[in-house]
């Protein structure tokens, strides 16, 4: 697969199973940039309602409140838009998003990543 398909399959099987809204977030760089938007036009062209797509900053494991005030601004965002799928395109950000998400009591009905890890 490229990038701009990477997460068409996940698309397609959480439309099927009735998801009618997503929402998108992914790490400033060019194959995450290309997977969300690409996942984002799949979702738009079978009937899907995108409801955002948000651009996060490089995450440095220097500094790591500054992806956790990210996360705290966009889970406010999702839990007042309430999308049904949440996609995140990122090489790292797993745990930072999970952790925050936990704290804010946040679990969109799907929820995937490209890559599940930590810097």
């Amino acid at each position: 697969n490229t990038a701009d398909t990477y997460m068409n399959e996940f698309v397609n099987l959480v439309r099927y199973n009735g998801a009618a809204t997503i929402a998108f977030a992914y790490v400033d760089s060019t194959f995450t940039e290309q997977a969300c938007l690409g996942a984002s036009q799949v979702a738009s062209e079978s009937g899907m309602t995108v409801l955002s797509t948000d651009i996060m900053e490089s995450y440095n494991s220097s500094a790591p409140q500054v992806a956790t005030e990210k996360w705290k601004s966009l889970i406010a965002q999702y839990k007042e838009s309430r999308p049904d799928v949440l996609v995140v395109c990122s090489y790292s950000l797993c745990s930072s998003f999970l952790n925050q998400a936990y704290r804010d009591n946040y679990l969109p009905n799907a929820l995937a990543f490209t890559v599940c890890g930590e810097e």
